[in-house]
């Protein structure tokens, strides 16, 4: 391996790929149905592993701040949060947020390589490491395997490679000089899912908008980067009576509106009230209940069922729960109806009794799905204020109060964390609203800045408990 990078070169044989198509949804005669899953030799992974490990502490740095895929401490959550908690500002102060959301067509495959090596010279990797990565993206060949069989041989002429260790990596890289596009609107990335909004107050502000789609249409041409311009959606965020509906344009095509659209899991209506994605994961966490229940009809001991719904129904109802915590009462019940169902089934199941709800958590150590929201919750807050999430965007937009004496009287117990005034329950509802009146109320008496990570998730689990009891 020393010696590949020496010379340069990367070996031909862990260059060629096995391709498994695996079906995603419609008929299984279409091959556009089919995901492709591109197999690599475990020895190329390892070997791109090293040289990961040794680069990416180098190119972090370079790293745009808007990119939270595939890179460390950022994540779909921590887009999420930032561009939820600017919708619920905004709508609170009652103005409109138009967002585009663009969608690539096959953006990792499309990468021209020798663009690719331009900019991963312009970002500081020169010399035989240099050379070592133009072998590696070039002369790849990929073959389609299917139950022993397999098709001919193709040469790869694009794209880095899928299933790599390397590849997200490059490909950030590729994309990085994207900012530039933007000069008006703010914009978020995971990976190649892009999404650009700005606060519209006049149709002047929808001409600036526009401008930056424009320069967005340019850098794909320049680029070689073709954009799917059918799933490329508008979105008005509001609740105010009086619209703003300009007709923006992408690649010279009118961009379709929507009221609601699916965001990095997370269904987001205009207005968001957030039912329906709390009614789509509900309906998901009741199919799977009916899958375990029906897979699993001649077990008896109840922690198998208890580890069956931990795995797979109750997941299904925390995917980014900071994002979503509902605020209103019925959206909770809704919620805590599944466990409550599942729990009296496998206690009948199992005891062939049954007992009232609270009985059940208590005999099988389980929280209410509101404290494990909570929690959830809590131990978010505690990740931005102690930089675990590597996104200063987060931590820059936490307030703490001041106090006007330098002492306080050991009856009083001050606020650690300054919520800003609210117009509407929009601005009650923010994510990080929400988590810091958490603290502010329940858990103020636990130091989240010299408490280590498991010991505030015992306090917090803690104070759940007794406020539940």
């Amino acid at each position: 391996m020393n010696k590949c990078i020496l010379e340069g070169v990367f070996p031909s044989i862990w260059k060629q790929a096995n391709i498994s198509p695996v079906h995603k949804s419609g008929s299984r005669q279409h091959v556009e149905e089919y995901r492709p899953i591109s197999i690599l030799s475990t020895l190329s992974k390892l070997f791109e592993r090293l040289v990961y490990n040794e680069i990416y502490p180098v190119l972090h740095n370079i790293i745009i701040d808007e990119q939270h895929g595939f890179v460390q401490g950022r994540s779909t959550t921590t887009n999420l949060l930032i561009f939820a908690n600017n919708l619920f500002q905004n709508m609170d102060n009652r103005l409109q947020t138009d967002a585009v959301y663009t969608d690539f067509r096959k953006a990792s495959d499309k990468v021209d390589h020798e663009l690719l090596l331009n900019k991963i010279a312009f970002n500081g990797i020169r010399g035989n490491l240099l050379r070592w990565f133009s072998s590696y993206v070039t002369n790849r060949s990929q073959r389609v395997v299917i139950n022993g069989f397999h098709s001919n041989t193709i040469h790869v002429t694009s794209g880095v490679p899928q299933g790599s260790i390397l590849g997200p990596l490059l490909f950030i890289l590729f994309i990085n000089d994207i900012k530039t596009c933007f000069k008006y609107s703010k914009f978020l990335l995971y990976a190649d899912d892009l999404k650009t909004y700005r606060i519209i107050r006049t149709a002047s502000d929808c001409l600036l908008f526009q401008e930056d789609l424009i320069r967005f249409s340019d850098y794909c041409l320049r680029n070689k980067l073709q954009l799917n311009i059918k799933k490329c959606n508008i979105v008005n965020f509001t609740k105010n009576k009086n619209v703003f509906n300009y007709p923006y344009l992408l690649s010279s095509q009118l961009l379709t509106k929507v009221d609601s659209l699916r965001d990095l899991g997370v269904q987001l209506d205009c207005k968001l009230h957030l039912d329906e994605h709390i009614n789509k994961i509900v309906n998901k966490a009741y199919k799977m209940y009916g899958f375990v229940m029906r897979s699993s009809i001649d077990f008896v001991h109840p922690s198998t069922y208890i580890y069956l719904y931990k795995t797979l129904i109750r997941s299904q109802l925390e995917y980014a729960v900071a994002i979503w915590n509902p605020y209103y009462a019925k959206y909770k019940d809704i919620i805590e109806k599944v466990q409550r169902k599942f729990l009296r089934a496998v206690h009948y199941r199992c005891a062939g009794s049954r007992l009232p709800y609270s009985e059940l958590m208590q005999l099988y150590n389980l929280p209410s799905l509101e404290s494990r929201r909570t929690l959830l919750s809590a131990m978010t807050l505690y990740n931005i204020c102690h930089g675990r999430y590597n996104c200063t965007e987060l931590t820059r937009l936490l307030s703490y109060e001041v106090p006007r004496t330098a002492q306080l009287r050991a009856v009083r117990r001050r606020r650690l964390f300054a919520a800003p005034g609210s117009n509407t329950n929009a601005g009650l509802r923010a994510p990080l609203r929400r988590m810091v009146d958490d603290y502010n109320t329940f858990f103020l008496g636990i130091d989240i800045f010299s408490s280590s990570h498991s010991k505030y998730k015992q306090e917090v689990l803690r104070i759940l408990n007794n406020t539940n009891e």
